[in-house]
């Protein structure tokens, strides 16, 4: 997913420094990739990494039972042998964004039964500090917090219309709907930064149309004085209304 979905940009950045100083503790010929070797040596040895692999419920489970190849291929998107940095950030931040939205989930849902009901939609985004705390920063659920038309956001939600009296939902759906909703967020974020780049493309138009247009009445008021003293019109022009040949 392109958008993080809990952390503000400068938690995102901070994140991924840490995640870039393990892969470089991984990567000790310095060559940019990791190796399946570095990285069995660097789980088996370095404790950073060991850390790292401890924390993650996929890696966990499989070097629990020792198969430190099948890890490294968790990475390996490309299956080419040697991974980037770009591969495995990708893999931590998709992590660290399901297990936020696996936390998150649990926050909302107050009786454990697996499933949230709008009452506990309502009372979470409007009761649950920690669950405030969390995500205002977010760029995805600080709109869903600022919202008051539950019945809709649990209808998206509730994909299956698992419930009979009362719509619930349980994490699959929860974690769709928080894919579907950061899809949006982008969107609204692009266009966002096109408008933006609009207004800046036009407003450097405006300013050079002034300069190239200033320029020409000035040189032919000029030329018209060294003729005599009569004064030549120059006709107005606008060099952006007309395309380029």
């Amino acid at each position: 997913m392109d958008l993080d979905l809990l952390g503000g940009e400068e938690q995102v950045a901070q994140y991924k420094a840490e995640i870039r100083a393990i892969f470089d503790q991984v990567d000790t010929d310095g060559s940019g990739w990791m190796s399946k070797a570095e990285f069995i040596e660097a789980a088996e040895k370095n404790p950073a990494v060991a850390q790292m692999v401890s924390k993650s419920r996929l890696l966990a489970g499989l070097v629990a039972g020792q198969d430190l190849s099948a890890a490294f291929e968790s990475f390996d998107t490309d299956k080419s042998d040697s991974v980037s940095f770009e591969e495995f950030w990708e893999f931590c931040r998709r992590e660290a964004d399901e297990e936020n939205i696996r936390k998150m989930f649990n926050m909302i849902d107050r009786d454990g039964s697996r499933y949230i009901t709008k009452a506990e939609l309502v009372y979470a985004f409007t009761h649950n500090e920690e669950l405030l705390a969390l995500v205002k920063d977010s760029k995805v659920f600080g709109r869903l917090a600022e919202q008051d038309d539950w019945d809709k956001v649990l209808a998206e939600m509730d994909t299956d219309k698992s419930g009979d009296s009362e719509d619930r939902v349980d994490l699959p759906e929860f974690w769709k709907f928080v894919k579907s909703l950061a899809a949006k967020v982008q969107v609204s974020i692009l266009k966002e930064k096109a408008r933006q780049q609009r207004e800046k493309l036009e407003a450097e138009k405006s300013v050079l149309r002034a300069e190239i247009c200033s320029r020409v009445s000035t040189h032919t008021s000029a030329a018209g004085a060294g003729r005599g003293g009569i004064v030549t019109v120059g006709i107005a022009f606008d060099p952006f209304a007309y395309p380029a040949i």
